[in-house]
């Protein structure tokens, strides 16, 4: 079976290189190449010295080694740097399932964290965050939805696109029903960076439950770096290495330029996620206020990491529709809840520059005062 088409990518394809106030990102900022030199501090040098060779199919020693120290416990050989999560999505869900396996995925959910296991015929059961429940995850409910043939639960946190956070003690109940029924635990913790609790470290990581728990990670949405397309796998080492020779059907390797790149942003993390930070807690906390001013038209619960939030609408439209008069009228791009194969949501997301976020808001309120 082959994957259907990339909802999201309908709407961002179609908007984002025009509209004047793009909202329906998932990201912060992107740096320019000036920019990240300067907050590294990178010599000029160095970077022009780089040898345009083969790398690692694992990813360079060294930004293995940083990546771990992203998770207490684990080392560099469990670590495989890969062309964005995508990719490191795409080799686990080809290694850990079969057809007729179920895989259980948080929902609402990035289409990438199951559409390529329905492609290889499994069955998708959805562990629901429900807006009335203010996105808290229901462990009786997964219980229900594992069954025997369940091979695979997604958990994505903080939560794309609610910005829930899930606690650690709740997942520590998720690793023990996976361990009870067989099951792998796959954690995808891209937003970790960026809690927006004003707290300037990263948020702990699900991997260091057990060895036998698999994380996906990136720098690319927190740090303003799309462009690098550098994620990463953690797992366990017959996994990692059955992935390695999995990867040399891809990508291969890691452009060395992306890979140089990277491990300076990290071994910088501080530096760089300050700026975006300063932009992204204040725009959360004036999302929230405007909210709380217009709850005749929008169902509210606040994100808690991350730089994405998933209101209802309470709109007499759909919210394609709504979506796209907001982009004809005032220029303001709002990701419809169909990307998410959902009716009555829209991605707000917040990463953007805090003026011109302040502007799409105004910009917003006047298309809602025009209905």
């Amino acid at each position: 079976m082959r994957p259907r088409p990339f909802f999201m990518e309908r709407w961002l394809m179609a908007n984002r290189f025009h509209v004047r106030y793009n909202l329906a990102e998932s990201g912060v900022s992107d740096l320019t190449l000036n920019e990240l030199i300067s907050l590294c501090d990178i010599d000029l040098k160095e970077l022009m010295s780089i040898k345009l060779k083969d790398e690692d199919t694992r990813g360079s020693e060294a930004l293995r080694e940083e990546i771990s120290s992203l998770y207490p416990g684990r080392r560099a050989e469990e670590v495989m740097v890969t062309t964005g999560t995508s990719e490191a999505l795409f080799i686990l869900f080809h290694l850990l399932l079969n057809p007729g396996d179920t895989c259980v995925v948080t929902f609402p959910a990035f289409q990438g964290l199951y559409e390529t296991a329905r492609s290889l015929s499994c069955r998708i059961k959805f562990w629901e965050l429900r807006i009335e429940e203010g996105f808290v995850p229901d462990l009786n409910r997964l219980a229900d939805l594992m069954d025997d043939r369940t091979r695979l639960v997604v958990v994505n946190t903080p939560h794309n696109p609610t910005g829930k956070i899930i606690p650690m003690e709740t997942l520590s109940e998720v690793h023990r029903l996976c361990r009870e029924r067989g099951a792998y635990l796959l954690m995808d913790e891209h937003y970790r960076f960026l809690p927006l609790n004003g707290s300037a470290g990263i948020l702990p990581s699900a991997v260091t439950l057990g060895g036998d728990v698999i994380g996906t990670g990136s720098i690319v949405k927190c740090f303003g770096l799309m462009g690098l397309r550098m994620g990463w796998m953690v797992a366990p080492l017959d996994l990692l290495s059955a992935a390695r020779d999995f990867k040399d059907y891809l990508t291969h390797t890691l452009s060395p330029i992306s890979d140089f790149l990277s491990l300076k942003a990290l071994r910088n993390r501080e530096a760089i996620l300050s700026v975006h930070r300063s932009h992204v807690l204040k725009n959360a906390a004036a999302l929230n206020q405007w909210m709380r001013g217009h709850e005749a038209f929008f169902g509210w619960t606040p994100p808690e990491g991350g730089v994405v939030s998933y209101p209802r609408i309470l709109l007499d439209m759909d919210a394609d529709r709504f979506c796209q008069d907001l982009i004809d009228r005032q220029g303001v791009f709002l990701l419809p809840a169909g990307s998410f194969e959902m009716e009555g949501h829209v991605r707000i997301g917040f990463g953007i520059r805090h003026d011109a976020f302040l502007e799409a808001l105004d910009r917003l309120d006047r298309y809602l005062k025009d209905m």
